[in-house]
């Protein structure tokens, strides 16, 4: 492979290479607008002979993206650059478990490695995830001296893709490689706690258990020779430890530990509860056999199974021999009904008020008034009612106006409560009675109530932002019908009343401590204007608010799964027992939750509000966002090879792309429906962007030469509020609705997926 060195690799300059395998070369890597070193790793050129390569790279690129443990390297982006394929990962400066071999490395400290490989290794069996090359090169050490497993799907990968399964020879490292993976047997998660035994092995005696001049020879080994007794090798090891190495490297499948938590509980019993020394145990105080059954929560598990028959590859996908994640989903109370409020978004009290357009007709002339009978600016007592009767009508006409004016500001068509306020010159209108017009009592429905409908009239696109003030365009409802003859009808000029200069309501959101692993995020919950942060959850991320705000839906790392919580943090209950369960969206009725889930790639499930009624309904897509009216959901995925932003039907159903640009994500629908946030980088920097539910008008609402996103609305749609790195940390800002007055609400640590650490906001 040619030297990359001082090149570019998408937003990543290479800056020295850090090593190089038969399956792939790693780099160091700085990212300049993030200000901070990451590893890249690049696959060999020719892999893109085959036409099929990238769209299997990107499957388990996202596969192992998607994997969070504190032991398991974080991957942080990937791509191609021209016909060169690349992960990039987070960067540890503190070298490999390689680096440490060739001696003995104290009892202690390898068996703590083990136990954390082994940890990591069953958290990623259980998402049906097979490492396949476990090796001391690719477990990393952090400053702290904590193992980090680097480089899964990169074996399966390469395996895909050669030809060596099919001349007996499965990919992987011949030293650390199990019988079954060298005959190119199908191979589970008992294949890499074999290769896991090896480095134990290395770790306790300083050598591998076979050598030879060449690797076939090694595999020969592996699959036919008796393993050198590690004892023999190194009588300081105790007899407990060689009793967990033997069982590691058990020559057939079934006589190994089956799952990576029999191997932890295995070395839990040998060490001291600290953790920190091995005991001296003797042969009559532990065994040290494969648990049978292994310890699990109240689920139900089969059994083992036998080792699988012997099949082509091509005929037999790997599997692992257990089943999903043996999480004990509890018997969970019902939440009480969610009462949803008279619309999607509460509006003022004055929107149900009869509009001032339409007064009542006025009464039928009677007989002539006689003159007063003293013609005077100061009237008589009856001339004086006269005067107070009409000055009130004029005052309640006035009144009815001015309160009706209150609904109407920001965008075309996103207010529900829209009404025109009244300017200085009235004028009456006559009209005949028309059929079309309601009765005085239940007036007609004010024009922009109804979000805009998908196959309604594109609004023209706009050279400059929308401007809260700007003059309305024209409804897309029914137009009034034109004036006639006989009732009274008060026409006005339209003058947006000003928005409210804050906003007035809570925020929920995500604060990382990190800081570079995944699920140490804590829920906090902040009153705004002026409220101090408080923390309302532990270990927990992507959080929403109810619509009516009564709960926060979010995700939960302690218990792997969603719950709900009250904005105190009380009342705590299950909604979902998945682990791969990400970025919940409440229906704008309260009934249902749509969230992204990954199953190779990402797709959007529904359910109900209680978790009952899971439903795949959107296949390639994440980040789910409701119309207000509950019928669409947008979400960032792709149709074939063509990636943006999608809407479809909130059943699945007529799905298009309302964007072509592949970086578009984190859509946020407006409470109006007529817009659509969104994050993207088509200013080459990351930034807040908004286009019409249709995906035309697209136009930038930040400028930011950091990074801003993952933006939301207020309730209102009068603010919007967004992450942003701009003053050198990170922290939650908010803007107007077009842009203006951006100001910093909180400072909140996020993680480097913070895209996906979302804001609520609720009143």
């Amino acid at each position: 492979m040619q030297d990359l060195i001082g090149r570019t690799m998408g937003s990543y300059r290479i800056v020295e290479q850090l090593g190089r395998g038969g399956m792939a070369t790693v780099y160091k890597a700085y990212h300049p607008l993030l200000d901070r070193y990451v590893a890249v790793k690049v696959l060999p050129r020719y892999f893109t002979h085959d036409t099929t390569f990238f769209e299997r790279f990107l499957q388990e690129a996202q596969a192992v993206a998607r994997l969070r443990h504190h032991n398991i390297m974080q991957v942080y982006d990937f791509g191609r650059e021209g016909d060169i394929p690349y992960l990039v990962m987070e960067y540890l400066p503190g070298g490999t478990l390689q680096d440490r071999l060739g001696q003995p490395l104290p009892l202690d400290e390898a068996l703590r490695i083990t136990r954390q490989v082994a940890e990591a290794l069953g958290y990623a069996h259980k998402q049906g995830i097979i490492h396949r090359d476990v090796k001391p090169s690719n477990v990393l050490l952090t400053k702290e001296g904590d193992a980090v497993l680097s480089d899964f799907g990169i074996a399966k990968i390469v395996e895909s893709l050669v030809t060596l399964t099919k001349t007996g020879v499965g990919v992987g490292t011949p030293e650390y490689m199990a019988p079954e993976q060298g005959q190119g047997l199908p191979v589970d998660g008992r294949s890499d706690l074999y290769s896991l035994g090896v480095m134990l092995y290395e770790m306790t005696t300083g050598q591998a258990p076979y050598s030879a001049e060449t690797p076939l020879a090694v595999v020969l080994k592996h699959i036919n020779d008796p393993l050198p007794l590690p004892r023999r090798v190194n009588p300081a090891i105790p007899e407990a430890v060689e009793r967990i190495i033997l069982t590691c490297l058990a020559k057939s499948p079934a006589d190994r530990y089956q799952t990576g938590a029999d191997l932890v509980q295995a070395i839990d019993r040998v060490m001291k509860p600290g953790l920190g020394a091995v005991e001296a145990r003797t042969e009559a105080e532990v065994t040290l056999v494969p648990p049978t059954p292994p310890v699990t929560p109240p689920v139900a598990r089969p059994p083992t199974p036998a080792p699988p028959p012997v099949t082509p590859p091509a005929a037999q996908a790997p599997t692992m021999p257990e089943t999903p994640p043996p999480v004990a989903k509890p018997p969970t109370p019902t939440p009480p009904p969610v009462t949803p409020p008279p619309a999607a978004y509460p509006t003022p009290p004055v929107a149900m008020k009869p509009p001032p357009s339409y007064p009542p007709t006025p009464p039928v002339a009677g007989p002539p008034t006689p003159p007063p009978a003293r013609p005077s600016m100061f009237p008589g007592r009856s001339g004086v009612l006269v005067w107070v009767l009409a000055g009130a009508l004029l005052l309640a006409i006035l009144g009815l106006a001015v309160l009706g004016g209150f609904a109407l500001r920001g965008r075309v068509g996103e207010k529900a409560t829209a009404t025109p306020t009244v300017a200085a010159t009235l004028v009456v209108v006559a009209r005949t009675p028309s059929p079309t017009l309601p009765a005085p009592s239940a007036p007609p429905p004010a024009p922009t109530a109804t979000p805009l409908a998908p196959t309604a009239t594109p609004l023209a696109p706009t050279a400059t932002r929308l401007s809260p003030t700007a003059t309305p365009l024209p409804p897309t409802a029914t137009p009034v019908p034109p004036p006639t003859a006989t009732t009274a009808v008060v026409a006005a000029t339209s003058t947006p009343r000003p928005a409210p200069a804050t906003f007035s309501g809570r925020i929920v959101y995500t604060n990382f401590r990190g800081p570079s692993r995944y699920g140490d995020f804590e829920v906090m919950l902040m009153d705004v204007p002026g409220g101090a942060p408080r923390k309302i959850a532990d270990r927990g991320s992507e959080p929403t608010f109810s619509p009516d705000g009564s709960r926060i839906l979010h995700y939960s790392w302690n218990d792997n799964g969603f719950f709900t919580m009250r904005p105190d943090g009380s009342d705590r209950r299950r909604v979902s027992s998945s682990t791969e369960d990400a970025y919940p969206a409440w229906s704008p009725d309260g009934k249902r939750i749509a969230f992204s889930l990954f199953e190779k790639y990402f797709n959007v499930w529904v359910m109900n509000a209680d978790g009952s009624g899971r439903t795949k309904i959107i296949e390639g897509c994440e980040q789910p966002s409701w119309s207000p009216d509950g019928s669409r959901i947008v979400c960032k995925g792709c149709i074939g090879a063509n990636c943006g932003l999608l809407m479809a039907n909130a059943d699945g159903s007529n799905k298009r792309l309302i964007s072509d640009n592949a970086n578009d994500s984190s859509p946020a629908w407006s409470p109006g429906g007529g817009y659509i946030l969104f994050t993207s980088n088509r200013s080459e920097n990351l930034d807040v962007w908004i286009m019409r539910a249709d995906g035309t008008g697209i136009q930038q609402l930040t400028t930011n030469p950091t990074s801003d996103g993952a933006a939301t609305w207020s309730p209102d749609g009068n603010f919007i509020f967004f992450r942003s790195d701009r003053d050198g940390s990170w922290g939650i800002y908010v803007m107007r609705d077009d842009g203006s007055n951006q100001s910093k609400v909180v400072s909140a640590n996020v993680s480097e997926r913070w895209w996906w650490e979302r804001i609520s906001v609720t009143r």
